[in-house]
């Protein structure tokens, strides 16, 4: 893209039209703007990329395809300081799509598994219940198996069997993990589910913040995909597969998470599956204002506030399957509701949330939280327009084979829901709609199994 003899360079842009291929890590730059493409070159190894912005207006930054995944490692480093100087809506530190695509695609993992036996402290070999693809150096999490979610532990390969099911660890584990599963005294009822979750971390397209600030200022790295329209001349898409993202999210700041979808309407043709984000300041996956997001397979551990998160209770058709949260702690200067986070944080039913486990949160593993109003931003837009929504009534999407242990209070919490017909149209004739939460797993929870 650029050479310079500077520490760091000048602006960078990719212009409109213009196909440049990265085959060589440059020296850090200030602002990369990219109204053209960029793409990483997969024949020449491993590739750095060091940058305070990003900006992608009418562009696409490309590291692998869906059907041709990044092979090398490609890491992306977000630099900068809380005082450094914020585009509005994208902040600092950031990339920030505005109108185009974000198309990262990284090796295909396994995303995450269950124990098959159980693991006393000090053992240095753990067995998974299904094949794995985990190599040697990969860092993976344990879920805690008990009432403290701090029982989770955070572990590297030392070796791994031909099947990938039998692991050993660099270093002996610290507490017990059960791993058996469940079955009652009298061997009529059984829970398959009672068993510690292990999340892979590892994967080989990074996006992280500096060493150097990220973790003394909490002030991580972020990605923001928000622009007027999905469609058309202002077509958004941001597509995320296997990729890792660490040293992420804001904290002290509202609207600055890990990975964040902001106020963009419809992204059904969008999806963040079988990543990992962990050791965030603020929050890890947020739908804010969005229908139709796919959101799969993740693994998020150690992180703050809501953690896979819908904000203002405009959001639906939203489909949360099969992802892993480990550890989620409280923060205290954003929403009051932060200070007693959830793993999942639902405040309009009307999406599908099914196959999860919240194996760990100081508060709440699933919360649905009915707003009598949409409110914030996209809750304004509905003011604005001269519409009355109502997500409180708004019918259940689905909630099925979830699982929530080792929480600070209830597995699931269900808050002011009232579902009716066409409910969150606010019809003038409420007509009973049955929510039925089904298959739903609570164990070791401090308070509640449901509430």
């Amino acid at each position: 893209v650029q050479t310079c003899a500077l520490p760091i360079c000048d602006s960078v842009v990719v212009t409109y039209g213009e196909f440049i291929v990265l085959d060589v890590s440059p020296p850090p730059l200030y602002l990369l703007t990219l109204q053209g493409t960029l793409m990483f070159s997969p024949d020449v190894g491993d590739l750095e990329l060091n940058c305070s912005y990003i900006m992608i207006q009418y562009g696409r930054l490309i590291i692998g395809y869906a059907d041709d995944p990044f092979p090398n490692k490609a890491i992306i480093t977000l630099e900068g300081e809380r005082t450094a100087y914020e585009l509005p809506v994208y902040g600092a530190k950031t990339i920030a799509v505005r109108t185009g695509q974000l198309i990262l695609h990284g090796r295909e993992r396994v995303s995450w598994t269950r124990l098959a036996q159980n693991v006393h402290a000090g053992n240095v070999t753990i067995v998974v219940e299904e094949d794995t693809d985990w190599e040697v150096g990969d860092h993976i999490a344990i879920s805690s198996t008990e009432f403290n979610q701090f029982e989770a532990e955070e572990v590297y390969i030392e070796s791994v069997s031909e099947d990938g099911r039998t692991i050993t660890l660099t270093k002996p584990l610290l507490y017990a993990h059960w791993g058996e599963g469940w079955t009652s005294e009298d061997g009529l009822s059984t829970m398959d589910s009672y068993r510690a979750s292990v999340g892979l971390l590892t994967r080989n397209i990074v996006i992280q913040g500096d060493h150097e600030h990220s973790k003394a200022q909490q002030f991580g790295a972020q990605v923001v995909l928000s622009t007027e329209s999905t469609t058309g001349d202002n077509a958004l898409h941001g597509w995320f597969s296997n990729v890792e993202v660490r040293l992420a999210g804001q904290g002290l700041k509202l609207g600055k998470y890990p990975i964040h979808f902001h106020l963009v309407g419809n992204v059904n043709e969008s999806y963040v599956k079988n990543c990992s984000v962990h050791h965030s300041f603020n929050r890890a996956i947020t739908m804010h204002g969005v229908d139709g997001l796919l959101v799969e397979y993740n693994v998020a551990f150690d992180t703050r506030g809501h953690t896979i998160f819908t904000e203002d209770g405009t959001e639906r058709f939203n489909i949360m399957r099969y992802n892993l949260v480990m550890v989620v702690r409280p923060i205290w200067s954003l929403l009051l509701v932060d200070q007693s986070p959830a793993a999942f944080w639902i405040v309009n039913p009307e999406n599908y949330v099914y196959g999860n486990v919240a194996a760990g949160s100081s508060h709440y593993g699933f919360w649905f939280r009915g707003l009598n109003h949409p409110d914030g931003s996209s809750g304004q837009a509905v003011t604005d327009a001269g519409l009355t929504r109502c997500p409180n009534w708004a019918p259940l999407g689905s909630f099925e084979g979830n699982v929530a242990h080792s929480t600070g209070r209830h597995g699931l919490k269900l808050s002011n829901y009232f579902p009716v017909e066409n409910g969150y149209e606010c019809p003038a004739e409420a007509v009973p709609a049955p929510a039925v939460f089904r298959d739903f797993a609570s164990w070791k929870n401090r308070h509640m199994g449901i509430w």
